[in-house]
């Protein structure tokens, strides 16, 4: 079965949450702190739970909100918290009409429900009409009960009232009255389990492996069932840590070792100069539950040639090991199982949250769908947004998920934002060679007036160039401090009298070279100047009056200034710089046969200049 959809109502901060669809891969909670992710995903999983060690049933005095609980705590047993909407596999169906014997479905898609009081239904679309023909075919009864009913219940009235009797009717009558029911039990055992990992589900350092083997799963506690997770994992079989000959025992430990070692750090990018130890610890141990022999767990580092016990790892590389040994157990497993995972890699560093984001790709989506929350831009993938849904607390209106991003605040859709904005400055990592430019404006000037040198013969901007926009002249020295090592750039920057300080340490640091700084004013003369300045002025202020701005003539322009402090001058007023650029971009082809040839001798120098600077 596929999760399709979620909805959860009247449970601790969700009133109700509204209908969620979900994705088939990986889907994505985006929210900020005591946002009711976590509610979310505890609600979903208590559906149909694997024995993971967490609470498996709802109580309605702890989990039914406080507001409302007074009202209807009579009737809080019979209300179902979470509903899910599944879409059975063809291979699925095709099981149930096999069983059943005919087209028992009309649809594919079934609703699961689970009350407060932790009874589970089942709501599906039977052909109850094919049902009838199918059980009346393969009884031998009165003909007199042939083809009269549409329903199950028309059948079973029918049967009562008949005044023939007999085995093979009441047999009828006991398929026909229980056939729904026994549908539903079907389904029910097709319905995913459910798996939760978060923060309080990691393996620990020593553990009684006579416990874990032998304990019933249900009585385990989370990180024991982590525990049970990496021996599984490793292929260990009850005994083998255990069994009296050293060497085979060994063999048993070391094998484990590798396999656990390979598997993790092929996405454990953070220190390649770990690798894992297995020992066994026959010495009664007070902090390990259960009676020895304890496996203990280690960390050696071939860097400085010594282990450490794995509690005592960093918090990041200890979730990150456990959530891999956990999961990798589910990776193979015919059963279908949906994976649950909150706040994962909360305490990893960025590059290493992309190694889990990998993992799940790579490793998980492809055979299970998995939830996860997050609040941390590197873990949302900014090339696939659409997985993405926001959790947010709506006043009175309780939790709520959208996958809306304009509906929602800014401090909800702000990891969002800072992911995509994370993709976006990756993609210079795509060019060898960027031009920094101040804003939007630049970009479209320099792009329309390049091509259009090209086009006469002259020379334009090569096309290697990726111009990039930095947002303004204070924020160019922080894209040349990150950038500026590890790429070609070149700056085309507005100037000012006294210039700017901090690019001008940033060339003392030789972190970029002043020839690949283009002040305008290198073209232009003077002391001031912006990118407007490459035009003339009347050539401008037609730009200007076209872009609605403001109808000037160049007389008005008193003070001898670049041009754009000169309009804001006459017209008392700052303006919108890109409005102009906006209007020259949409009327290029009446605009620019209008430019002078200065304008551009101008702007033909300028991208000689950047040219010489290609990687």
């Amino acid at each position: 079965m596929e999760l399709e959809a979620v909805q959860v109502q009247n449970y601790k901060c969700f009133f109700d949450s509204g209908a969620v669809d979900i994705q088939p891969g990986v889907t994505c909670l985006v929210g900020k702190n005591e946002s009711g992710k976590t509610a979310f995903l505890e609600a979903l999983y208590r559906l149909n739970p694997a024995p993971t060690g967490y609470e498996e049933d709802f109580d309605a005095l702890i989990d039914y909100p406080r507001r409302l609980f007074p009202k209807e705590k009579q009737d809080a047993p019979e209300f179902a918290p979470i509903e899910a909407t599944f879409r059975l596999e063809e291979e699925e169906a095709d099981s149930l009409n096999e069983e059943y014997g005919f087209d028992v479905l009309q649809s594919k898609e079934i609703v699961v429900q689970k009350k407060y009081s932790n009874e589970r239904n089942v709501e599906f679309e039977m052909d109850e009409e094919a049902a009838v023909n199918h059980l009346l075919s393969e009884h031998d009864v009165d003909t007199d009960l042939s083809g009269e009913y549409d329903f199950l219940d028309e059948l079973i009235d029918g049967i009562d009232d008949s005044e023939t009797t007999g085995n093979e009717l009441n047999s009828l009558r006991s398929e026909a009255a229980n056939l729904t029911q026994q549908v539903s039990d079907s389904l029910k055992a097709k319905i995913p389990k459910f798996i939760y990992f978060d923060q309080y589900s990691t393996l620990p350092g020593r553990f009684s492996i006579e416990r874990i083997q032998n304990q019933a799963e249900s009585n385990l506690d989370s990180d024991e069932r982590t525990a049970l997770s990496l021996l599984r994992f490793a292929g260990v079989e009850e005994g083998e840590f255990t069994q009296a000959q050293y060497e085979a025992r060994k063999a048993a430990l070391e094998a484990a070792a590798i396999e656990i070692t390979e598997e993790v750090f092929n996405y454990w990018s953070q220190n390649q100069d770990l690798k894992v130890e297995f020992d066994r610890v026959t010495d009664q141990q007070a902090n390990a539950a259960g009676n020895p022999p304890y496996l203990e767990v280690r960390i050696y580092n071939e860097q400085n040639m010594m282990s450490l016990n794995f509690d005592e790892r960093s918090s990041g590389f200890v979730w990150f090991f456990s959530f891999l040994c956990f999961f990798s157990e589910y990776e193979s497993e015919d059963e279908n199982v949906i994976l649950l995972l909150d706040e994962p890699g909360l305490n990893l560093h960025a590059s290493a949250q992309r190694d889990l984001l990998d993992f799940i790709d790579e490793r998980l989506a492809p055979s299970n769908q998995l939830l996860y929350t997050t609040h941390s831009p590197f873990m949302i993938e900014a090339s696939d947004l659409q997985r993405a849904r926001t959790v947010e607390v709506q006043g009175d209106k309780g939790a709520k998920v959208s996958g809306d991003m304009l509906s929602v605040s800014r401090d909800t859709v702000f990891p969002l934002q800072a992911a995509l904005g994370y993709d976006l400055s990756q993609t210079l990592y795509i060019s060898p060679d960027n031009l920094i430019v101040e804003g939007p404006s630049d970009i479209i000037y320099l792009n329309i007036v390049s091509d259009y040198l090209k086009e006469i013969d002259r020379e334009g901007l090569n096309e290697r160039w990726s111009i990039v926009p930095a947002g303004g002249i204070s924020k160019i020295p922080t894209f040349i401090s990150l950038l500026g090592t590890q790429l070609n750039i070149a700056v085309v920057m507005d100037a000012s009298t006294g210039g700017h300080q901090k690019i001008d340490d940033l060339v003392k640091k030789d972190l970029i070279g002043s020839d690949r700084l283009f002040p305008i004013t290198e073209i232009t003369g003077g002391n001031e100047a912006d990118i407007e300045d490459l035009f003339t002025n009347g050539f401008y202020l037609k730009l200007l009056d076209g872009a609605g701005v403001a109808s000037l003539k160049v007389s008005d322009l008193k003070e001898h200034t670049r041009i754009v402090k000169r309009i804001e001058r006459a017209i008392d007023s700052s303006f919108d710089h890109y409005r102009p650029a906006s209007y020259f971009l949409n009327n290029q082809s009446s605009l620019l046969e209008r430019m002078s040839d200065a304008t551009l001798d101008r702007f033909e120098k300028l991208f000689a200049g950047v040219n010489n600077c290609l990687s």
